[in-house]
């Protein structure tokens, strides 16, 4: 039996795509980053409202969670303290990336800093996004220090 590998030297190993959540309630920046995301190679799953969030969060498990500070019906902080106080392993160590914009309730976005991943300001290019959310997949929730206790 030939091996692929020599068979083919052309081949290269297929890069297993990364799943993002992006919660935003606009709808502007949702398209934005979505299709930005999405020509990076990400597959991206979006929420406009925490009710929404919570229920995406249920269905998959997002390698990197995109979120809004002032997302709708149950808020940035909302969403952090459901994660953090959840009895599941895998939800309480998602990465997450605050995107604030010049619109962005700043005290609430401050408040949360120390609670996130990192902070990114919107309008990024979509390659910086691209190469942030890759590099928070590939860090664990659990090595950052926490705004809330569980």
């Amino acid at each position: 039996m030939i091996s692929p590998k020599i068979s083919h030297p052309n081949l290269r190993p297929v890069r297993a795509t990364r799943t993002l959540l992006v919660a935003h309630s606009d709808h502007y920046w949702l398209e934005h980053l979505v299709l930005g995301l999405e020509q990076s190679g990400y597959s991206v799953h979006i929420a406009n409202s925490g009710i929404t969030c919570v229920a995406k969060m249920r269905c998959i498990t997002p390698e990197v969670l995109l979120l809004n500070p002032d997302l709708l019906w149950g808020g940035g902080d909302g969403m952090l303290a459901l994660m953090v106080t959840s009895t599941s392993a895998v939800m309480v160590q998602i990465p997450v990336l605050l995107l604030v914009t010049l619109e962005t309730n700043m005290a609430l976005a401050n408040s949360l800093r120390i609670a996130v991943n990192d902070v990114l300001s919107l309008p990024s290019s979509k390659e910086a996004i691209a190469d942030r959310c890759l590099e928070l997949a590939e860090t664990k929730r659990s090595e950052r220090p926490r705004l809330f206790k569980s």
